[in-house]
């Protein structure tokens, strides 16, 4: 599956010249023919765009140049880091943690492609019997950040992170790492709702096995505080998404995707030496929410990939006012190919600044690495204030 990495967001059509008679259709710089698709991510940190490649759509007036910008959306990564996540085999590796790593920071990992079109947050979670119920749940955590290092943050914190904790004590038992999923989600909440960035937020929640609680870490009673958890975060409009590794049942893992989807949850008869759930909100039947059970590293990173590239906004804002019933001059172009404008697969303006990609057209945008967008509009196009 192709992973987007970051979107060219190109420069587009002018202003300067629109109070004018004359429009020639020249470019604007060198005075060579047709446009540039400009790409604000190369030239280094601080530089200004650089030429991408010609495209040569239908000049409009090019003297100032009206930017656009898509709706960056943040992601919460969460990954259980329980003693089983390192000691139990998954597909040919000896272990589930290093696939996990490497689908997520590894050489093609979904952070390493996709920093930078994504603002991301990581964190870990587990618990130590030894710690007792006050010190869970034991968390590691980069905050969501906007700086560009913030990926290398990651990558060295999940270096620090990658040890078993039943091995950091003398007694495996009392060392070892358990799994208070609905405690780690309700610490990572504050960090998110903190995030002041426009932009959609989403919490992925990697887990190999049932939860438990502070509490109580054996048995594993923890999927009422977990499903409630989930289901506070969809009432803040923090979407979860759910990926299970290993033995984690079916049936909680529909229980978290429904939850995290805001569709009904089904009560269910809880486990022996369980108590009967009273923290979620439950119905006779459940929704049908997707969750993710990849069976082995490559489905793994598949599954992280369509999930975060499927996070991806088609929606643009224009940093100028277009005059709606002249919309449909304007040209959009995706990898050097024109769209239609107010077409299923085209594109479309949903106000005089936001314009969006609807369709097959948002689907590429989605899934492409590295997509082209080229925008203009003629001067008559555009609302002009005198």
């Amino acid at each position: 599956m192709g992973l987007l990495t970051g979107l060219a967001l190109v420069v587009v059509g002018a202003m300067v010249g629109c109070g004018s008679d004359k429009d020639d259709g020249a470019a604007n710089g060198d005075g060579a023919g047709g446009n540039t698709i400009l790409d604000p991510n190369d030239g280094g940190e601080g530089a200004g765009p650089t030429k991408k490649r010609e495209c040569n759509p239908q000049p409009g007036c090019n003297d100032l140049q009206v930017e656009f910008e898509s709706v960056v959306p943040t992601v919460m990564i969460l990954v259980d880091r329980s003693s089983s996540m390192f000691d139990t085999p998954f597909g040919n590796s000896p272990n589930r943690w290093q696939p996990l790593k490497e689908a997520l920071i590894g050489e093609n990992g979904v952070l390493r492609e996709l920093h930078g079109a994504v603002r991301f947050g990581f964190a870990t979670y587990t618990h130590q019997q030894v710690n007792g119920a006050a010190a869970c749940p034991l968390m590691d955590v980069i905050d969501i950040a906007t700086a560009t290092d913030s990926f290398d943050s990651i990558v060295n914190l999940y270096d620090e992170v990658s040890v078993d904790p039943a091995t950091t004590g003398s007694n495996p038992l009392t060392y070892k790492g358990e799994t208070p999923t609905g405690a780690a989600i309700r610490a990572v909440l504050p960090v998110l709702e903190a995030d002041q960035a426009p932009g959609p937020k989403f919490l992925l929640l990697v887990t190999d096995g049932e939860p438990d609680t502070c509490a109580e870490p054996d048995p594993q009673c923890g999927q009422d505080e977990a499903i409630a958890a989930v289901q506070e975060a969809f009432a803040k409009n923090i979407r979860t998404f759910v990926i299970g590794v290993g033995e984690i049942g079916r049936d909680h893992l529909q229980d978290l995707a429904n939850a995290g989807a805001g569709q009904p949850v089904q009560r269910r008869t809880p486990q022996a030496d369980c108590d009967p759930p009273t923290l979620g909100s439950y119905e006779p039947s459940g929704g049908d929410a997707r969750y993710y059970r990849p069976e082995n590293p490559a489905d793994l990173r598949d599954d992280i990939g369509r999930i975060v590239g499927g996070v991806r906004s088609c929606e643009f804002k224009l940093s100028e006012e277009v005059d709606l019933e002249k919309a449909d001059k304007g040209t959009v172009l995706l990898d050097c190919e024109g769209l239609p404008y107010d077409d299923a697969n085209g594109w479309r303006m949903t106000s005089p600044t936001d314009l969006e990609l609807v369709g097959d057209a948002c689907t590429t945008i989605k899934t492409t690495i590295r997509p082209d967008l080229y925008i203009t509009f003629p001067c008559e196009s555009y609302v002009v204030v005198r």
